[in-house]
Formats: structure tokens, sequence, C-alpha cells
């Protein structure tokens, strides 16, 4: 009989009679799937969101715990289906999971298996995959040409759950003793060395893969930080590393897939701003800050755009740049000045009320122009551009391609990349929830120091303008509104009609960039991606009114 022993505040569960996982043939997914990220096929990139038709697919599906010998059960069933391997490595055959997890090593048995197959895997709509089944998904690969090695072949649906943990919080047979047994100072020292050798193994084993699955040290590396404890009742997101961003999926070299992909009709500006964020990662991963989210920049780019051509980058640095002509632009176009006998090119954005400017600055690459901006056919568009990526890359493509396969071109370089549902969460957003805590966090809450305020400037009753209507929704927002308002009176006797004239300016500025009126507040993560908005520039204004007192 096995017992249940703590050590080093980690439960090690000693499993007996544990059920193991149904795995047997079954239909396939019946929708047509979409990638709403730019998707990736032999180191080139797709513009449009291609379609996965996994209709003629034999699916092999894996239900409930993984246990040992659950691996030569999946083994057999796929060599009773694929190919063979001596005339075609090809073929259409998923492992589909929906599983909790079970025996790490197991898990990784399963994924060698389903590597040197070579058969895709996929978490499907409503199923999830944790712990060790998340390691057997890791083995999804195809072989795409004859001699070439494998490359991965994974599929996440936006509604399924794939999750990752430190392997050696669900080993399940880690050290057995019979009950009775005296712990002494040798039996203890013993079970300190067996319990540390396998933990080591188990990341031995995770690193010597790393390579073969194509999966980022980064992320290995958080994943041993999430260990699970006994009758654990947190979170999934505090238990796991759940991939449901497109950083994270690229980071384990996995494709989201999502039920619907429709092209945006009305945006604001942190819609903006995470598009311009997403197309940077791509084109410059980790090395883009940004040096122009300002009210100046992103509301009224259009507006600080002059005849001369005078860019105004943030209240203390305007930058002049020449006589760029921009009236009457509909799109944005990369623009070439001579400055003596150096020339610079940069992208001019699109000129009306529905264009947005963010500025960036990539690391050792210099400054990078971003543009947001609505089409001719009323779909909202990201492009960017850096002079040091995109114009060299036109000169020096990847090596084997012609200029025209560049991947920064296909991506934004010559024309805008559109902006979904998907791509506007920018590059580490996740597409599962956007809640009140998250939506704050970056702000850290309400401003410090008035206790006495815990709703907004006005009532909430009656008809509310929709910039109004949102902030009565959201406790956090209406608590910052409030601060504004009791900061607006004082502020006024002291500066005026000066006071005044900028919280009419502050308005409109405000409701420019978030455009309350446009927003559609059906859409709960528009709703709440308006709210950050509104807490963004309400934040503004509050810093601006406390140093007119101070």
């Amino acid at each position: 009989m096995r017992c249940l022993i703590q050590f080093s505040s980690m439960l090690i569960i000693l499993a007996n009679g544990a059920q193991t996982a149904e795995i047997y043939w079954t239909e396939p997914p019946d929708e047509v799937l979409f990638a709403p990220f730019p998707y990736r096929s032999m180191e080139l990139v797709t513009l449009q969101d291609p379609e996965f038709d996994f209709s003629d697919y034999r699916v092999l599906h894996v239900q409930g715990d993984i246990e040992p010998g659950d691996q030569h059960r999946l083994e057999a069933l796929l060599r009773e289906e694929l190919p063979d391997p001596n005339v075609s490595w090809f073929n259409t055959v998923l492992v589909s999971f929906n599983s909790g997890g079970g025996d790490f090593f197991t898990g990784l048995a399963m994924s060698d298996i389903i590597q040197g197959m070579a058969v895709g895997t996929y978490v499907g709509a409503d199923s999830q995959c944790l712990s060790s089944c998340a390691i057997a998904f890791l083995g999804g690969s195809e072989i795409p040409l004859r001699n070439f090695p494998p490359v991965a072949r994974r599929y996440i649906h936006t509604e399924g759950i794939l999750g990752f943990h430190a392997p050696f919080s669900s080993l399940r047979n880690t050290i057995q003793i019979s009950d009775g047994t005296v712990l002494t100072p040798q039996v203890v020292n013993f079970m300190a060395t067996q319990f540390y050798g396998q933990a080591q193994g188990a990341i031995n084993e995770l690193a010597r893969r790393m390579a073969a699955w194509d999966v980022s040290p980064d992320f290995v590396f958080s994943m041993l930080t999430r260990k699970e404890i006994e009758n654990d009742e947190r979170s999934l997101d505090d238990r796991f590393i759940i991939v449901d961003s497109y950083i994270e999926a690229e980071q384990i070299s996995a494709t989201p897939l999502a039920p619907y992909h429709e092209p945006l009709t009305e945006i604001g500006l942190m819609d903006a701003y995470a598009a311009c964020s997403f197309v940077w990662h791509f084109n410059s991963p980790g090395f883009v800050t940004v040096s122009g989210l300002a009210m100046e920049t992103a509301a009224y780019v259009n507006d600080a755009l002059v005849a001369e051509g005078e860019l105004s980058i943030d209240e203390n640095h305007v930058r002049s740049y020449g006589a760029i002509p921009v009236s009457g632009m509909s799109e944005p176009v990369v623009a070439v000045e001579q400055h003596g006998t150096y020339s610079y090119r940069r992208l001019v954005p699109a000129s009306g009320p529905d264009s947005f400017y963010i500025e960036g600055l990539a690391q050792g690459r210099g400054p990078t122009q971003c543009n947001v901006y609505r089409a001719p056919d009323g779909n909202w568009m990201v492009r960017t551009f850096n002079e040091d990526v995109h114009f060299d890359a036109t000169q020096s493509p990847v090596p084997g391609t012609s200029p025209g396969d560049n991947r920064y071109e296909i991506l934004d370089f010559n024309r805008g990349y559109p902006i979904s549902t998907y791509t506007r969460l920018g590059a580490d957003g996740s597409w599962r929830s956007l809640d009140e805590t998250g939506l704050f966090a970056m702000y850290g809450g309400p401003t410090d120091g008035y206790p006495d305020v815990s709703g907004p400037s006005f009532g909430c009753a009656g008809d509310l303008d929709p910039a109004a209507e949102i902030i009565c929704a959201y406790p956090t927002l209406a608590r910052e509104d409030g601060i504004m308002g009791k900061l607006y009176g004082p502020a006024r006797e002291i500066g005026g009609d000066v006071v005044r004239n900028g919280q009419r300016h502050w308005v409109s500025v405000r409701n420019r960039a978030c455009r309350p009126a446009a927003i559609n507040h059906d859409d709960p993560f528009s709703r709440a991606r308006l709210a950050e908005c509104l807490f963004y520039f309400t934040r503004m204004r509050v810093s601006e009114l406390q140093e007119i007192l101070n």
C-alpha cells in the first residue's frame, strides 16, 4: 500500500489504480477554422488568413488521465492508420486531446511517438490539455519534404485550454515506501536524493527535447516556475502557463485557430496601440519601446502634421521633417527626406479623423513609426515602417527568396495588415478574457490619497452619454473620474478660463481617441478596451490638475 508524503513544500502523489486514458478514432472537427494571426509556412508568412478544414482528416482522440501504458496503445492505433513511411511521410492524421494530465514520462513517450510518426496535434473547442498532456501535445509535427527534419504541426482552438507546469509537480510514482516506515534521517535523506534525482531527470528530458520541439527556452523556464499543491483550488492561470496569446503560441510553435475572423469596423486608441505592438513584435521581437503614445500624438496626429511638415512627438520634443505632403491621403505612404547628402525614409500617416499614429524606438535600429487607419473599404489596418528593417530588407531579402517574398514586406511593408478581434490584442494579450483587474493593473488602480471619493463626478441615473455609461459601469474608472471632478473645482479657481478651456479640449481629445459613441458597447471586450482608454485619459487629466494645484 502507498502513502502520501510532503517534501520541500510539494506533495508527491502516489497513485494507485489510476484510470488509463481512452484512446479511439473519432470524427474530425466539423467547422472551418481560421488562423487569426500571421501564419508561417516554410519560413514564409501568409498575409491572408488561411482556412483550416479538417473534414478529411483522421483524428485519434486521447480522453482522460494519461498513465503508463497509454503510449503503447497510442502507437499501435497510429500504426494501423499511417501510410508506409518508406513510401510516403505525408498524412492527414491528428491526435486530439482532452486530458487533465497524468504521468509525466508517459506524456514524454507519447510526444516522442507522435513526433516520430510526424502527425499533428490538436486541442479543440471546449477541451483542455494540461500538464503531461501538454507535453504530449508538443510532439505534433510533419515532414515537409523527404530527408528534411520535422516541423511543428500543432493547433489550438481559441476556445480550448492548453496549460503547462513544472514536470516534477505531476510525477505520480516518485517515491514508494510501505506504511509504518519510520522516517529516520537515513530514510529522509534517501527520499530527498530520489526526489531530487527524478525531478532533475524530468527537467533534463525537457531540455533535451527543446530544439526538436522548436520550443523557446524562455517558455520552458517560465513553465518550471508553476508548481502544484495538495487539493489545489487556485485558478488555472495560477497553476499553469496557459497558452492564450500570440507570443506564447509562437514560443511553442503552435498555430491558434479561431471559429471566425472578421475585420473590425471600429476601434479606439488602445486597440490601435495593441495592433502596433503586435506588428512591432513580429518585426523586431523584444526590441521596440514606445516613445509617442501621448494625447497629441495618438489622437491629434493629423492636426499636428501641418503644411510645413512638423510632427509633434510629445510636448517636450518637436522634430522637423521638412515639407512632407499629408493632406488628402487615405492610406499612409513612405516619404523620403533629403538632408544635405543624407536621405531618411519615414512613414507618413493617413489623413483624417480615422487615423492613429504611434512612434516607437527599436534598439539599434532607430525610429519606428506605426499608423493605424481606416482603409477605403471601411476596415481598419495597421502599417509600420523602420528604415533599418524594411528598406534594408528590400535590398537584402531572406536568402533564397526574392524581395517580394520577404517576411517583412508580406506582413506590413507595402500594404497594411488587417486588424481583427485577435490582432488587436497585441502580441501578448489573452484571447480568453479581459477583466477589470487586468485592465487597470498597468496604471496601479485609482489615484491614491482620496479615500472620500467612491464614485464618478456625476450621477449615474437617467440617460447617459456613451462615455458616462462606461464610466458608471466600471467602479475603478468611476472613482478616477470622481477624483478628477474633485480636483477640477479648486484648479478652476486658480487657473480660471485656462483650466475650463483645457477641460473642454481634454474631453474633445479623449472622445476622438477613445471613440465612445462609435465603439460597440454590446461586445464585452470592446467595452473593456473603451474603459481602459477612458481611464488612461482620465489619469492623464488628474495628473495635469494635480500639477496646477501644486
